[in-house]
């Protein structure tokens, strides 16, 4: 029984931070590209015309190629000789990753996609995808083929997997399909079926949680800082008695002398005369 290939490859390339509103940054870039020479893999223009059919129902962007991070929404694409482009809306409620995408550290896009159709070439060694189908796109830190061509042998967990994928592509059999592909470690990801209505309730539920998370971190931070500063204070007030008490240690007593006036001492000389006559 033939089955279906069900691998799905990942491509990767920088996007830039286009216009940014109150609540919103959009990101824009190439999420793909048809370059190729005798090192690197191509998708050429009506590949990625023919794929996006099933995805145009429902552009949501994810983060990390995780479906349970559903952060944004593709408002804008377009396939041109230099591949998939793709304008998206990152809304501020999705909080952390919204603060990561603006400050740069989120700032690639990764397309994952299943190869319906190719041709091998085995003189360069590379692939010319004909059929495809385009299942997610997310935001992810840095590309996976940053700074290269793109490849599918990266995509295979073992050198013998990637010999059994491109054996269904020898010359004579590069017109069929590829459900005869097996695949040795096959990826199986959820399907992402989602309406507006749930796409907006699970990002409310999003922006609560942040909301939430957010509020609890900035009350420990100002019960620490009360902490802090109630026991600074009996530190100062400690030191203070110290102070006084070492300053009182080390003072002498007044000490009291008697001084005899003028006065006192004419009585006491007539008291001695008296005293001597008698």
């Amino acid at each position: 029984m033939k089955q279906k290939l069900d691998k799905l490859l990942y491509l990767s390339s920088k996007f830039t931070a286009s216009t940014e509103t109150d609540d919103s940054i959009y990101i824009e870039g190439y999420a793909s590209t048809v370059d190729r020479d005798r090192h690197g893999d191509v998708i050429p223009m009506k590949a990625w015309n023919e794929g996006l059919s099933n995805y145009l129902k429902n552009p949501i962007i994810l983060a990390y190629h995780n479906h349970q991070m559903p952060i944004g929404k593709m408002v804008e694409h377009k396939v041109t000789d230099q591949g998939l482009w793709v304008r998206a809306q990152i809304p501020s409620e999705v909080g952390d990753v919204y603060k990561l995408v603006k400050k740069g550290i989120l700032s690639a896009f990764s397309v994952g996609f299943r190869v319906r159709d190719a041709d091998y070439d085995s003189a360069t060694e590379s692939f010319l995808i004909k059929e495809l189908e385009l299942h997610e796109i997310s935001v992810v830190s840095i590309p996976a083929n940053q700074n290269t061509l793109f490849s599918l042998a990266k995509a295979f967990d073992t050198a013998e997997e990637f010999e059994l994928f491109k054996q269904q592509f020898a010359p004579k059999e590069s017109a069929k399909k590829l459900d005869t592909l097996i695949s040795a470690k096959s990826t199986t990801n959820e399907e992402w079926d989602m309406d507006p209505k749930e796409l907006e309730k699970m990002l409310a539920d999003a922006a609560t949680k942040a909301a939430e998370q957010t509020a609890k971190a900035v009350l420990e931070a100002q019960t620490k800082a009360a902490e802090d500063a109630q026991r600074k204070l009996a530190e100062e007030e400690m030191l203070q008695a110290k102070i006084k008490a070492a300053v009182s240690a080390a003072t002498p007593a007044p000490v009291v002398q008697t001084v005899d006036t003028g006065a006192e001492r004419l009585l006491s000389d007539i008291e001695k005369r008296l005293e001597d006559q008698a």
